[in-house]
């Protein structure tokens, strides 16, 4: 490594670098999956349509491009966009949000699963439910059993 070797020993749990682990397994075509998380689709015609929210991302967006905006809609050739334009340009707003979700409805749907927010669990497995829990079970009467034997160690040094 460029930087020299990574601390060893203690001096690695004080040092402020972290070290990732990734374990990666595979999953085969055909065996069952377990699946907990956020499942999503989009496009395909099912999400809802907010049209006052669609037309303000369109007018943020001409907005950004001054000139263009000015260009498109600014009949009367002052470098200004008047009452009279600026209902042309809302108005025209609202008919492109309602083709771009048009277009956006016209896709085939798209599924994802996606890690959900709050600390909620995300398992993706070929394994069922029941070997997952008993998995865990096992780790978790593991730790439990560790801890208890550090506990009754530390008692009997301190006694």
């Amino acid at each position: 490594h460029p930087r020299g070797l990574p601390p060893t020993g203690m001096l690695a749990w004080f040092s402020g670098t972290r070290r990732y682990r990734y374990t990666e397994e595979r999953l085969h075509a055909g065996e069952p999956l377990y699946a907990i998380g956020d499942f999503r689709t989009a496009g395909g015609g099912r999400q809802g349509f907010d049209r006052q929210a669609a037309k303000g991302q369109v007018l943020r967006e001409w907005k950004g491009n001054y000139a263009g905006l000015l260009q498109r809609f600014d009949s009367n050739g002052d470098g200004q966009i008047d009452q009279a334009e600026w209902h042309r340009v809302r108005l025209a707003a609202g008919f492109e949000a309602e083709d771009r979700h048009r277009l956006a409805s016209a896709r085939a749907a798209q599924h994802r699963l996606v890690r959900p927010e709050q600390n909620l669990p995300f398992v993706l497995s070929s394994h069922g439910e029941e070997v997952l829990a008993r998995r865990y079970r096992w780790q978790a009467a593991g730790g439990a059993l560790l801890c208890l034997c550090g506990a009754l160690l530390l008692a009997s040094r301190l006694a």
